[in-house]
């Protein structure tokens, strides 16, 4: 959330962040009336409980002035009046704020959509084939790797059952990410069904009800990411400075609608409704979070590099980023079949935008005051996007699937045939 303080005082830089963010320009506008009102009424609430304090000292010594008792009766209703005004007014206040996306950091380049992204780097050799490469779905199929009939019978479209050598190597692909983070990160094994709170912590919620599984007749949800487990397992508290910064690992599944997915690849295993992924994230001091988010996207590029996937790194701009971040990176995997990059991770700063919401803080160790953290996510990485580009990238003219050198520590076969 942003400060409301910092967005009305400084009104003008503001707008123009947040038009950047393809903001509504009428709800800037309806906020700052509604604010203006908003502080109006408190204004004349408090002045009103003034005079009825007096009142009240007067009626005490004249019990028996009946004017003065129908004047303090009166007055108790203007209060009451005027402090419903106040709470109806606060509340479309606070509703439009919690609309409103992060501001971009400085350094972002400004865009309307993902056309105005800039390509930073490119890794990794991309394999030459003297055959034409089979789409991942296809060697599933083939391989009977995913019975996407049996999951379609279960559950429906969009889900997958992994097979035998298939599940493996996703277990493979998992233990591998762990590993490569284990170091630096520590890990939590969290619940998949959150609450409302936490996703509006986060910022999933409002913005993105449609967009997230709610579970019907409760006030509970499946998480869309662990990013909102793992940064709610400090809402409302308040770190030691000298304990920042924090850093925590989660592997899981999440849930997702995906209700903004018409005309996007939908096939295979690259966008379901259920899908696991590892997750980090940071808690900082927000003067570190942009030097921590340099080190959170290559801690999710070695993992890409210690399975030979060719990548490259995207800087997002300002019309493609998520609603709660600052500043984002996309690493996105090559694809052989189709002959393109997919997106396998997000690593993003979200400044101290989450830690409002969710009223994480810390203890300035110089002058005792408490301050919003910096807090951090990225995606490292979406294992079944992983799987896929493992298929698409290491199969063979025979129709094999020959195992990353990084994987075969954790399984009992080097190929899949």
């Amino acid at each position: 959330m942003l400060d409301p303080n910092k967005l009305r005082n400084n009104y003008d830089f503001f707008k123009k962040k947040l038009l950047e963010r393809n903001v509504n320009e009428q709800l800037l506008n309806q906020f700052i009336q509604t604010d203006k009102l908003m502080r109006k009424n408190l204004q004349q609430l408090e002045l009103a409980n003034q005079k009825q304090s007096l009142l009240a000292k007067q009626v005490a010594k004249q019990k028996d002035n009946k004017k003065l008792l129908a004047e303090s009766k009166e007055l108790k209703q203007k209060i009451e009046n005027l402090n419903n005004a106040y709470k109806d007014s606060q509340n479309i206040s606070q509703d439009l704020l919690l609309n409103f996306p992060n501001i971009a950091h400085e350094s972002v380049p400004v865009g309307k959509n993902e056309s105005a992204n800039l390509e930073l780097l490119k890794e990794g050799r991309k394999p030459v084939f003297d055959f034409k490469p089979l789409p991942h779905r296809e060697l599933c199929e083939k391989l009977n790797l995913v019975a996407f009939d049996k999951a379609t019978k279960i559950s429906g479209t969009r889900f997958v059952a992994y097979t035998d050598k298939a599940a493996k190597l996703l277990r493979a692909i998992t233990n591998l990410m762990i590993d490569l983070n284990k170091s630096k990160y520590q890990e939590w094994n969290l619940p998949v069904v959150i609450n409302e709170l936490s996703l509006r912590s986060t910022g999933q919620l409002p913005k993105f009800k449609d967009d997230v599984f709610k579970l019907e007749n409760t006030r509970y949800y499946l998480s869309p990411t662990l990013e909102v487990q793992l940064i709610n397992l400090h809402a409302n508290e308040i770190f030691n400075e000298e304990d920042l910064p924090k850093y925590y690992t989660a592997t899981g599944i999440n849930f997702r609608q995906e209700a903004g997915s018409a005309g996007k690849q939908t096939k295979g295993t690259i966008r379901l409704h259920q899908f696991q992924k590892t997750e980090l994230v940071k808690f900082c001091k927000p003067e570190n979070a942009i030097n921590e988010l340099e080190a959170m996207v290559r801690d999710a590029e070695q993992i890409l590099k210690a399975l030979k996937l060719p990548f490259r790194r995207l800087l997002l701009c300002t019309g493609d980023m998520g609603f709660s971040a600052e500043k984002t990176y996309d690493l996105e995997v090559w694809m052989a079949a189709s002959n393109e990059y997919r997106e396998v991770s997000s690593c993003s700063s979200c400044g101290d935008f989450q830690a409002r919401r969710a009223m994480i803080r810390y203890k300035d160790i110089n002058n005792g005051k408490n301050s919003y953290v910096a807090t951090l996510n990225g995606t490292a990485l979406s294992i079944d996007r992983i799987f896929a580009a493992i298929l698409e990238n290491f199969q063979t003219k025979d129709g094999k699937i020959l195992i990353p050198q990084a994987l075969k520590k954790y399984l009992d076969f080097d190929t899949i045939k």
